[in-house]
Formats: C-alpha cells, structure tokens, sequence
C-alpha cells in the first residue's frame, strides 16, 4: 500500500510539473517523437509551435515512454524567436541587419552566442558560455578553432576580430579587434586589444596582455601575466609599470577603442557607449540553416 501510494505521488508531482506552471503558457508546449523520421520532418517543417516560437526557451528533455522512442517537451518564454526544435539555449542573433555563417561541420554550443556578422570557419567550435559578438565590424574565424568557455571574441568597424586556423582560444580570453595568426595558443585569461596584431605560432600564456595597435613578431611568447606593447612589440613584466606607461600612452587606447581623446570625461565616454550598445535592442534569433 505504501508503494502504492507514493506511486501515486510521483505521479501527480509530475502531472503538477508539466502542466501546473502558470507562467508558461499552455500554448507554449509541444511535444514531439524522436525516432520517428516522417513526424520528425513535420515536426521540423512546420517550426516549434508552427513557427510562432517564444523567445527563452527552457530545454526540459523528460522522457515520456520507452528509451527508444522518446517524447520530449519543448517549453518557451516569452518574446518572438526562433526555438531551436531540438529546444537549446543557443543563441545565434542577426545584429544590425548582419547574420552569422556558421557551416553544417561547425559547432555552438547551447549556452553560447553568435552575433552579427560572424563568419565560423570549417569544424569551429565554440563552446559554453563564450561570446563572438560583430559590433559594427566583422568577426572571421579559421577552419579548426576552439573557443572555450566564456571567452569573448569582439568586431570593430575599423579593426575586425581576425582568427586564423588551428587556434585555441582560451576559457575567459578577451579578443577585441585584433588579428591572431595561424596555430597560435591564446591561454585562460589572455587578453588582446583592438589593432594588435598576434604573428603565427605565438603563445599568449595566463592573464597575458597584447595592448592596442601592438604588433606580436611570430612564434612570439608572452609569459604569465605579462604585457606586450609597442609596434614591434617589447615585453614588459608588471611591476615595469612606468616603463610601460611610456610605450603604452603613445598607443592611444582611448582613441583607439572609443575614438576620444584622453581628457574625455567618463559620463561622456559612457554617453556614447550607451547609445552604441543600445543597437542590440533590435536583434533577432535566426536559423543560420534555414534556407
């Protein structure tokens, strides 16, 4: 009887899940057959919800029935978009009228985003978390590149964010309008700026930094947490602040990134930076494979 019982329980628990949410609209859930490849073609045809998906979807995959032919339930938020049908997170985002490329052999994953005008090249794979946003410049990534988790690769309009092949970006690495040659190793926490250019086969080891307009010579090293400045770029170790403030200065990082001047104040610099990012008001999920 006890058995019984709580049989009974789990069974209304699960009931209660699926259809006792409120703040997920009845019409908002779909469910579909895996394994079946004539309803899968239907299912994909007509879109999630026939097209009319919602924005935020929540990837609930709860099997229903026997292993091999599985229901899963799709449920959305709210806000137009394109729900993937296998129901991911992943975001790939049109942005100022510009749309990514991303090739059938590429991978994103479901927590990433591509934005704009990205172009991934051949077995790319961009994995959890990280960002590849084409501001109002491009960003072009090579044929074997692997961007780990939570990094961030950025296009400029007058310096696109340029990957060659073979490279490895790593875990919260920041690529902003910068060139990387082929097979280079960007590490975890590595840095480089807008206008730097990194030569092939170089090693940007942990927390390393390649300032703006700074131009790496090939199969170049920058140790842990050190700074590369300069066009060619020196080397300097942290504690060498001043000495670096002299090659850095005549670099122009405010000019450079947000096109001022030194003196500019702050609440004029955010001003601008505020109405710039206000652009992406007007994304919209897209099917990179629609079509």
């Amino acid at each position: 009887m006890t058995c019984w019982l709580k049989s009974i329980g789990i069974l209304v628990s699960v009931l209660l899940f699926f259809f006792g949410h409120d703040e997920v609209p009845r019409a908002a859930v779909r469910t579909r057959k895996v394994g079946n490849e004539e309803e899968e073609n239907r299912w994909r045809a007509a879109g999630p919800l026939g097209g009319q998906a919602e924005a935020g979807c929540l990837n609930r995959l709860w099997p229903m029935a026997d292993p091999a032919v599985m229901n899963w339930r799709l449920l959305c938020g709210t806000g137009p978009a394109q729900c993937d049908p296998v129901c991911s997170f992943r975001m790939i985002l049109e942005h100022r009228g510009r749309q990514p490329v991303v090739p059938e052999s590429a991978y994103v994953a479901p927590t990433a985003v591509v934005c704009g005008a990205v172009v991934l090249g051949e077995r790319a794979r961009i994995l959890h978390g990280a960002v590849l946003t084409a501001e109002d410049g491009d960003v072009r990534i090579g044929a074997d590149v692997v961007v780990m988790e939570n990094a961030l690769v950025r296009g400029r309009s007058r310096h696109p964010a340029i990957v060659g092949d073979a490279v490895l970006i790593g875990p919260h690495a920041h690529v902003n309008g910068a060139v990387i040659g082929d097979e280079c190793f960007v590490a975890t926490g590595a840095s480089v700026f807008p206008g730097a250019v990194v030569g092939p086969g170089s090693e940007l080891r942990i927390n390393s930094v390649v300032h703006v307009n700074s131009r790496l010579e090939p199969e170049s090293v920058v140790p842990i947490g050190w700074i590369a400045a300069g066009d060619p770029a020196q080397l300097f170790s942290p504690d060498r602040h001043d000495e670096l403030w002299e090659v850095q200065q005549a670099l122009d990082f405010p000019g450079t990134v947000y096109g001022v001047d030194r003196a500019t104040p702050m609440r004029t610099i955010m001003q601008r930076q505020v109405e710039f990012f206000g652009a992406h008001r007007d994304d919209r999920p897209v099917d990179p494979h629609a079509g």
